[in-house]
Protein backbone atom coordinates (compact mmCIF):
# COMPACT_ATOMS: atom_id res chain seq x y z
CA UNK A 1 0.00 0.00 0.00
CA UNK A 2 1.34 3.64 -0.71
CA UNK A 3 0.36 6.80 0.70
CA UNK A 4 0.82 8.06 4.32
CA UNK A 5 0.07 5.75 7.02
CA UNK A 6 -3.20 6.23 9.03
CA UNK A 7 -2.60 6.25 13.06
CA UNK A 8 -4.59 3.61 14.93
CA UNK A 9 -6.36 5.08 17.65
CA UNK A 10 -3.99 2.36 19.74
CA UNK A 11 -0.52 3.56 18.00
CA UNK A 12 -1.03 7.36 19.03
CA UNK A 13 -0.68 9.12 22.17
CA UNK A 14 -1.13 12.55 23.77
CA UNK A 15 2.39 14.54 22.65
CA UNK A 16 1.45 18.20 25.01
CA UNK A 17 -0.43 18.72 27.69
CA UNK A 18 -3.98 20.45 26.48
CA UNK A 19 -3.77 24.23 26.39
CA UNK A 20 -5.04 25.33 29.89
CA UNK A 21 -8.16 26.60 28.01
CA UNK A 22 -9.26 22.88 27.06
CA UNK A 23 -7.52 21.22 29.84
CA UNK A 24 -10.67 20.67 32.42
CA UNK A 25 -12.61 19.41 29.98
CA UNK A 26 -13.06 15.20 28.99
CA UNK A 27 -12.80 13.36 26.11
CA UNK A 28 -16.82 14.48 25.64
CA UNK A 29 -16.80 18.37 25.86
CA UNK A 30 -13.77 18.95 23.99
CA UNK A 31 -14.89 17.57 20.39
CA UNK A 32 -18.42 20.02 20.78
CA UNK A 33 -16.14 22.75 21.82
CA UNK A 34 -14.13 21.85 18.55
CA UNK A 35 -17.06 21.57 16.56
CA UNK A 36 -18.72 24.56 17.58
CA UNK A 37 -15.42 26.67 16.42
CA UNK A 38 -15.51 25.13 13.64
CA UNK A 39 -18.98 26.15 12.55
CA UNK A 40 -18.08 29.44 13.64
CA UNK A 41 -15.26 30.33 11.26
CA UNK A 42 -17.58 29.22 8.43
CA UNK A 43 -14.98 28.78 6.22
CA UNK A 44 -15.50 25.10 6.37
CA UNK A 45 -18.92 22.81 5.81
CA UNK A 46 -19.40 20.54 8.63
CA UNK A 47 -22.12 18.19 7.15
CA UNK A 48 -19.79 15.18 6.75
CA UNK A 49 -17.15 16.32 9.71
CA UNK A 50 -16.69 13.84 12.37
CA UNK A 51 -14.59 15.00 15.42
CA UNK A 52 -13.55 12.85 18.51
CA UNK A 53 -11.34 12.42 21.23
CA UNK A 54 -9.79 10.18 23.23
CA UNK A 55 -7.15 11.07 26.31
CA UNK A 56 -6.66 14.35 25.04
CA UNK A 57 -5.62 13.05 21.06
CA UNK A 58 -8.41 14.80 18.89
CA UNK A 59 -9.13 12.80 15.51
CA UNK A 60 -10.85 14.08 12.74
CA UNK A 61 -12.97 11.76 10.62
CA UNK A 62 -15.13 12.50 7.46
CA UNK A 63 -14.51 14.64 4.77
CA UNK A 64 -13.88 18.09 3.32
CA UNK A 65 -14.50 19.67 0.15
CA UNK A 66 -10.88 20.21 -1.62
CA UNK A 67 -6.97 20.11 0.67
CA UNK A 68 -7.50 24.18 1.38
CA UNK A 69 -11.04 23.28 3.45
CA UNK A 70 -8.25 20.47 5.28
CA UNK A 71 -5.76 23.05 5.71
CA UNK A 72 -8.06 25.56 6.98
CA UNK A 73 -9.05 22.81 9.58
CA UNK A 74 -5.67 22.10 10.11
CA UNK A 75 -4.94 25.67 10.91
CA UNK A 76 -7.57 26.36 13.08
CA UNK A 77 -7.14 23.62 15.57
CA UNK A 78 -3.21 23.89 15.54
CA UNK A 79 -2.61 27.50 15.33
CA UNK A 80 -5.80 29.26 16.67
CA UNK A 81 -7.05 27.01 19.62
CA UNK A 82 -3.17 25.52 19.88
CA UNK A 83 -4.16 22.04 20.01
CA UNK A 84 -1.43 19.65 18.51
CA UNK A 85 -1.81 16.40 19.11
CA UNK A 86 -4.76 16.02 16.06
CA UNK A 87 -5.15 12.79 13.73
CA UNK A 88 -6.10 14.58 10.43
CA UNK A 89 -8.00 11.34 8.96
CA UNK A 90 -10.41 12.98 6.41
CA UNK A 91 -10.88 12.48 3.32
CA UNK A 92 -10.75 14.73 0.09
CA UNK A 93 -14.68 14.34 -1.67
CA UNK A 94 -14.41 17.53 -3.60
CA UNK A 95 -13.41 18.93 -7.11
CA UNK A 96 -9.74 20.33 -7.18
CA UNK A 97 -9.57 24.38 -6.66
CA UNK A 98 -9.99 26.10 -10.17
CA UNK A 99 -7.69 29.10 -10.94
CA UNK A 100 -10.51 31.62 -9.45
CA UNK A 101 -10.72 29.56 -6.34
CA UNK A 102 -6.96 29.14 -5.92
CA UNK A 103 -6.12 32.83 -6.37
CA UNK A 104 -8.43 33.19 -3.09
CA UNK A 105 -6.78 30.41 -0.90
CA UNK A 106 -4.40 33.04 0.78
CA UNK A 107 -7.71 35.22 2.16
CA UNK A 108 -9.20 31.82 3.17
CA UNK A 109 -6.42 30.41 5.27
CA UNK A 110 -6.67 34.47 6.78
CA UNK A 111 -10.11 33.89 7.87
CA UNK A 112 -11.18 37.23 5.44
Amino acid sequence: MHGREIPVKDDVSRDEDLPVAYEDMDDEALPSTIFDKVENDGRIGTEDLEISCEDGVVYLNGSVTNELERHILTDLLEERMALHDVVNNLKIEGKPLDEDEDQDEEELLRGA
